[in-house]
């Protein structure tokens, strides 16, 4: 049985994509944070840092980010992670 919570929640990020290549690409750095407020009252919020490496526009990229997690009467889960993207468009 899958119960779903009722709540609250946002997300809002930010994004530039820098003009001048580098090499083959361009660099796109970001940040996004999130936030969720369940009615049982068990917040979950995480924000992300990190930036892109456009290869060939959004059809190929490498990623890296870091990611913090907080969750209420929780240590903070925070972790580098290591994000390897391919769009493919046809």
């Amino acid at each position: 049985m899958i119960r779903s919570e009722q709540g609250t929640a946002y997300s809002v990020g930010a994004v530039y994509l820098f003009a001048q290549g580098i090499g083959t690409g361009k660099l796109q750095p970001f940040v996004r944070f999130q936030n969720f407020s369940p009615d049982t009252h068990i917040d979950t919020r995480q924000g992300d840092a990190g930036v892109n490496y456009l290869i060939d526009g959004y059809n190929a990229q490498v990623g890296a980010a870091y990611s913090c997690t907080k969750v209420t009467a929780r240590a903070d889960q925070s972790k580098l992670v290591i994000v390897i993207v391919m769009q493919l468009q046809y």
